[in-house]
Order: C-alpha cells, then sequence, then structure tokens
C-alpha cells in the first residue's frame, strides 16, 4: 500500500494515476473529493482507497499511515501571498507542523520510504546556477515553511534514520498547470507576448509526468535515501519559452517588450497588498531561475517536443439552476455543455441543488464533464420564508464551494442563466476571481413576469427589490444573449442603461438526435395501454402559472367528448395537482397523465405523439420562446400553441409552417386550428417535418456553440487592444519621470 498526500491535487492526481497503471495499490488522502479522484477511483476500483481528511488532523494521520509502505507527501499550502499574521502561521501550520507530524507517523509505522515534495524556492534568487549545495535564503514564506520541514525531515534522517528523500522541483509546465507558466502560455494563445527585460534570464523546466516518473524512480533506489534532489530536465531563456510558444500556436502574435525601467515603475505602483501578486508575475518573468541538473531519466519531454494544441479551447464554466445529470436526463444546457466539451472547450458546471435531492455538496464526473452540484436548500413546495433563506444563501453556497472545489482552476468565460437574478454578485465574484468574462444566456424577464402573471405586485418592496438585482444581473454580464430578436428589443426598450452592442442573438438550441422512422408500431402506447387509432397530443414539460393553466383545462374541456383524440400529460410544476383534480372532478376519460416515465420511455412515448402541445399564460407582456418545441421539432410533431400576442414565437410557427398558435384564451380560434391538426394526418406529417428542418437550420445546438467561439474570438482582440494601451500609459509615465 502506498499513501499519497495532496492526491487530489495537479501532481498529486497524476503521481496517483501513475503508480495506479504500474499495478500498486493507493491510499489517496485529500481535503475533499475532486474530479480526477473520481476519475480513477471508477478506473481502479479496489485498487484505490480515498481518504478524506486534514493533514492537520492526527486521527486522520494515523488512519491514514497505518499499513502503508511508502508515504509520497505532497499536500501543501501554495499559490498565495499572505496578507496577515494569521495567514503566514497558516503556512508553517501545514508546511512545516503538519509535515513534521507525518514525518514522526512514518517512524512510528515503521514506513519503508518517504518521499516529501520540497521546491527550489528555499534557495531564493540568484544570478548564477544553484545546485543542492548552495545556500538557501528563501524570500517568500511559502519557501520558508519548506525549508523548516526540510530541516526536519534532516535532523529525523540523521537521528532516527527517517528513510526520506526530499524533492526540489523547478518550474513545472504541462496540460493542468494553473501557475504562472500557464499565464504564460495562455497569453501567447491569446496573441500576445510580453517581454520584461531582455529575456535572456535563465529557466530550469520539467514536464509534469517527467517530474513523477522521476519521483517514482527515486523511490525505488536505496541509494537516494537521505538525499535532496533537484529535480528539472532542461535550461531555457525567456527568450526561448516564448519563441518555442509561439511557433507551437501557429498564430500571429504581437511582441511587447517592456523595459527594465518601466517595469520597475510597474513594480513601485504594484507594491501595496492587493497588487503584490501582480508584482510577484513581474519578477517570476524577470528572475533568473537556472539550477543544476543532477539527476536525469531516459525519454524525457522536451519543450520544443511539448505539444501546445493551436486548435485548444479554453476553459468554461457553467452556471445553472437547471441541470439534470447526464446520464440520465438531458436539456438545453445538458445539450450546450457536452456540444462545447466536444468543440474542444474544457467544461465545468456549477449546479445549486434542493436540498432533498442531494445528501452534500460534491463533484461529480458526468459523462466527462466536471458537475459540482452544490446543496443550497429547499426551493418548491415550501413556504416562502424557507424559500426567500434559500435564495439569500444560495451565493454565498456557490461561492464557497466554488472556492472549495475550484480552487486550481481558471476560467476564461462564465455562461449563466437569467434566473435566480440574484445570482448576479456571485457571478461577479467569480469574473474577478478568474479575470474572465461573462454571457448571460437570457431566458426568462423577471420580476415582470411574475408581475404579468400575478404573483408580484409592481408596487410591492419585493419587486423593487428584485428589479434592482435585475439591474445588477444585466450590468454584471459582459455579453447578453437573448431568445429573439423581440426579447432584444423588450430589454433596451425597457432597460434604458443597455447599450444595444451588448445584445446578440442566442436562441434556445437542442442537440439533434438521430430520426427514429420506425414510430408506428406504437410499442410504448401498448405498453401504457394508450390507444394507438386515435390522433394523440402531448403535453410535457413544467404546468404553473406561467403555463396559464385554466385554458389548458378550458381545451380539455372541449375535447371531453372527441372520439378522434386522446391527450397525454406528462407535467411537473406547482400546478400540476390543480390540472390533475380538475381532469378528475370532469371524468375526462380522453386524458392519459403521467408523473414519471423512465428516461428511454419518456423519449419513446412522445415519439409516438402526432400534436406538441404548448401553453403560456395570456397575460404575458413580455416576448416568451419556449425551448419545449425544440424536443417537438426534433421529433417531427407539429405545434399547436395557445400563447400570448407579445412575442415571435408565433411569428417563427408561420413562417415555417411548423404548427399553428392562437391567442390564449380564445377557444374558438384556438379549436379551429386544432380541428385541422387532428382532421389531417397529411398535413401534420408535413407540418413536423417543417418543424424538424427549422431545428436543424435554426436551433441546432451547434448554432450556440458558433457565438461562443465567435464572442471569445472578440474577447481576445479586445484584450490585446487593452494591453496596448496600458503598455502605451507605461510609457508616458516613463516620459513624465523623465523630464522631472
Amino acid at each position: 500500500m502506498i499513501l499519497v498526500t495532496g492526491a487530489g491535487g495537479w501532481l498529486g492526481s497524476e503521481l496517483t494515476k501513475q503508480l495506479l497503471e504500474q499495478g500498486n495499490t493507493v491510499r489517496a488522502l485529500n481535503n475533499i473529493e475532486t474530479f480526477n479522484l473520481t476519475k480513477l477511483k471508477e478506473k481502479y476500483n479496489d485498487k484505490l482507497e480515498i481518504v478524506l481528511g486534514d493533514i492537520c488532523d492526527e486521527d486522520c494521520l494515523n488512519k491514514s499511515i497505518n499499513g502503508v509502505e511508502k508515504v509520497f507527501h505532497l499536500a501543501a499550502k501554495v499559490h498565495c501571498v499572505p496578507t496577515n499574521k494569521d495567514e503566514e502561521e497558516n503556512f508553517y501550520k501545514i508546511n512545516t507542523m503538519a509535515s513534521e507530524k507525518i514525518f514522526e507517523k512514518c517512524l512510528e509505522n515503521s514506513v519503508k520510504r518517504v518521499i516529501f515534495f520540497s521546491t527550489v524556492s528555499v534557495y531564493g534568487t540568484s544570478d548564477t546556477k544553484i545546485s543542492t549545495t548552495s545556500p538557501k535564503n528563501p524570500n517568500t514564506v511559502y519557501g520558508k515553511s519548506k525549508l523548516k520541514a526540510e530541516e526536519i525531515a534532516n535532523k529525523l534522517y540523521k537521528q532516527k534514520k527517517l528513510p526520506i528523500t526530499i524533492i526540489e522541483p523547478v518550474t513545472v509546465y504541462g496540460e493542468g498547470d494553473v501557475g504562472n507558466f500557464a499565464k504564460l502560455e495562455k497569453m501567447i494563445k491569446k496573441g500576445l507576448c510580453v517581454k520584461f527585460g531582455n529575456g535572456t534570464n535563465k529557466k530550469t523546466v520539467i514536464y509534469y509526468k517527467d517530474l513523477i516518473r522521476m519521483t517514482i524512480k527515486i523511490a525505488n533506489e536505496d541509494e537516494q535515501i537521505g538525499k535532496t534532489i533537484i529535480c528539472g530536465t532542461e535550461v531555457l531563456s525567456i527568450n526561448d519559452i516564448n519563441n518555442i510558444l509561439i511557433e507551437k500556436t501557429k498564430k500571429h502574435v504581437v511582441k511587447i517588450t517592456i523595459p527594465a525601467s518601466i517595469s520597475n515603475i510597474a513594480k513601485k505602483i504594484c507594491n501595496v497588498s492587493k497588487l503584490k501578486k501582480v508584482k510577484r508575475k513581474i519578477m517570476a518573468l524577470e528572475q533568473n531561475n537556472e539550477f543544476k541538473i543532477e539527476y536525469k531519466i531516459d525519454n524525457i519531454t522536451k519543450f520544443r517536443e511539448y505539444e501546445i494544441n493551436a486548435s485548444k479551447k479554453e476553459n468554461i464554466l457553467i452556471m445553472s439552476s437547471e441541470y439534470p445529470d447526464v446520464r440520465k436526463s438531458s436539456n438545453i444546457y445538458t445539450d450546450l455543455a457536452e456540444a462545447l466539451k466536444e468543440e474542444g472547450y474544457k467544461v465545468s458546471v456549477v449546479v445549486t441543488e434542493e436540498s432533498k435531492n442531494i445528501k452534500k455538496t460534491a463533484v461529480i464526473n458526468e459523462k466527462g464533464i466536471e458537475v459540482l452540484r452544490v446543496k443550497v436548500g429547499n426551493i418548491y413546495n415550501i413556504g416562502l420564508i424557507e424559500k426567500g433563506f434559500t435564495f439569500l444563501k444560495s451565493g454565498f453556497l456557490v461561492k464557497h464551494s466554488i472556492s472549495k472545489y475550484f480552487k486550481d482552476k481558471n476560467f476564461d468565460l462564465i455562461l449563466f442563466m437569467s434566473q435566480p437574478v440574484t445570482l448576479a454578485k456571485t457571478v461577479r465574484w467569480a469574473m474577478k476571481k478568474y479575470n474572465c468574462k461573462s454571457y448571460l444566456m437570457m431566458k426568462d424577464i423577471f420580476p415582470q413576469n411574475g408581475v404579468d402573471i400575478g404573483i408580484i405586485s409592481p408596487k410591492s418592496p419585493i419587486y423593487i427589490y428584485f428589479k434592482h438585482q435585475e439591474k445588477i444581473l444585466y450590468k454584471t454580464a459582459s455579453m447578453i444573449g437573448c431568445m429573439s430578436e423581440m426579447n432584444i428589443k423588450y430589454l433596451l426598450e425597457h432597460n434604458s442603461y443597455l447599450k444595444k452592442e451588448k445584445l446578440e442573438l442566442f436562441p434556445n438550441t437542442q442537440k439533434i438526435e438521430e430520426k427514429d422512422s420506425n414510430n408506428t408500431s406504437y410499442l410504448l402506447r401498448k405498453k401504457y395501454n394508450i390507444p394507438t387509432d386515435k390522433v394523440l397530443a402531448v403535453y410535457g414539460g413544467n404546468i404553473g402559472k406561467p403555463q396559464g393553466v385554466e385554458f389548458f383545462m378550458e381545451v380539455l374541456k372541449e375535447y371531453k367528448n372527441n372520439d378522434k383524440i386522446n391527450f397525454l400529460i406528462l407535467a411537473r410544476g406547482t400546478e400540476k395537482e390543480k390540472l390533475y383534480k380538475f381532469i378528475d372532478d370532469e371524468k375526462i376519460e380522453n386524458v392519459y397523465k403521467f408523473d414519471l416515465l423512465p428516461r428511454n420511455d419518456y423519449q419513446q412515448i412522445v415519439s409516438e405523439c402526432d400534436i406538441g402541445l404548448i401553453f403560456l399564460n395570456k397575460k404575458f407582456t413580455i416576448p416568451n420562446y419556449p425551448s419545449k418545441v425544440l424536443a417537438y421539432f426534433n421529433l417531427s410533431i407539429p405545434v399547436m400553441a395557445a400563447i400570448d400576442k407579445n412575442n415571435d414565437f408565433k411569428d417563427m410557427l408561420e413562417n415555417t409552417h411548423s404548427g399553428f398558435w392562437s391567442e390564449a384564451g380564445n377557444i374558438n380560434g384556438y379549436k379551429e386550428k386544432m380541428d385541422k391538426l387532428i382532421g389531417d394526418k397529411e398535413l401534420r406529417q408535413k407540418m413536423g417535418q417543417s418543424g424538424r428542418e427549422t431545428l436543424e437550420k435554426q436551433f441546432s445546438v451547434d448554432r450556440s456553440v458558433e457565438i461562443i467561439n465567435k464572442y471569445l474570438n472578440n474577447v481576445k482582440k479586445g484584450w490585446k487592444q487593452c494591453l496596448k494601451k496600458k503598455l502605451y500609459w507605461l510609457q508616458e509615465e516613463q516620459a513624465h519621470l523623465d523630464m522631472l
């Protein structure tokens, strides 16, 4: 048994993976369950034991180290600058004191080999080549805390024969890196190369998989016990690194050289607590970090050989309140996430979940997509006070979960929904944390839709509150994608602060499924005892105030005694019980209603239907574009819609000849159109085919991906222009100082 601490991190998960590939049994200790560990557990099962715990917890260490032969200690506090005494002490608590406890536990349990991951930061900076015999003079709290742990390890080796080897990795690069090197690579991929100074300063580097191979080899060599080994494979200048990255991207890159005089001004400007990270990044690119390569392995990856895929896409975070488990169900958001993944983007999802649906917040691998499901409280079928409390705490819980589970990630874009409007502050926080843009996928115009259907008074404090939140939502978004042209027009007319350039068309889209040409056997109709000799009209999805259930009832009552049609209702929502009670009270026998069907049954039985029903509340003044139509179009089912007149959805149905519409509340107008569909099979087939063609041309998920691609390309262009302006400002400042 081998123990790996910090097994969920970038290097820890790669070490765990390589050890498992070699046939070892591994115990992975990490403070949280991560996506990488979950994937490894699914693959290796009994070969991998995951222990969730804190290395500062002695009971956790006792449990973890008991019965192991080797320990790889990687867990540490890294990648941040302490801003106060408590944060500084935390470095020593984790990197020094916890490491000492681990070393002592290894002695108590007669562990045969201990590998301790330290850092070359223990040497500080130097203009000459550094080796393990060079003096150690760290200039960061991180380096100082690691040096103290090294001193303890060496003391225990000399006094108690602790079988330890200290690993000091140099600059590590590769897929998944989030450090300064990754940021340089990301900047060049965006078409800009900024160099501080002349670029002749040198860096010793190592590919992360080579570092892990080297580490495992060292752990199998008894002669390395008691030694400290600097792990690097190649020495390159910053000029070399930049030129190789530019060559690999195969793109036009704007090169900007910032002289030492200007970089010194920038460092002085950044010499305050909030900007010290910027100063540290500038210094990291300026400093010389050349180390003597004392340990070698075969078949290393040369930096020039390292494949930087020019077509590799950015990292996207989707924030949603409607994201079912793609292994069980799907919707327009799961289709979009999968399509973006197939396009090459690295997609992660954060979704809020009701307490009754999940036991705890967790990251889950769902068909290759990292989904963070955050337990926030209950929302539906509860009291107003509990619902309000859930909304109030949701933002905090989402931020806390992102910080905990996605702390080592970088995102280039945040895609988020318009509901709930209170999500805006969380999105703004994430934009600042990841220094990225956001894209609002506009689906509901709230709180006006609540006013329209009578659940919110326009004079109430709650309306004023949500109206303010709506404004924050629109101002937070870098770009707003609207479902239709009338959506764009409505937002501009009712929100004078919005600029036309900030809004664009982003329609509801869906993954196009293979057409099933054999749905005439009616297997599911027979299974659920639904007659096959009558027209079957289906309503699937939410039934609440927005759908105007009263008119739905009126339609069902109108066709109660019609022997040519049956209705299939697969509903959920706040008005479902009201609808079902009405059906029972009125003794409407040509309605078949189901709460829930298995996914495969649901898809199949809908495909066996003849007409797809859509209902919207007649009181709506805002333009709606129901996404339910996509499922009907996908199955070549014609649409019969009862909707309000304030939208362009009706225009789409008319222009594409894919269905009929009638104003909600007009039973005579509805009946006239519905009777045409019931009585004309050829018309139904023709309209159904038109709907399918409309889906393929206008509402394929590929269109959404194309819009996101275009937006990100525009962001890159704007980013370059912004940096050019900042450089010009610095040059102006330098000229001003020279004059003084």
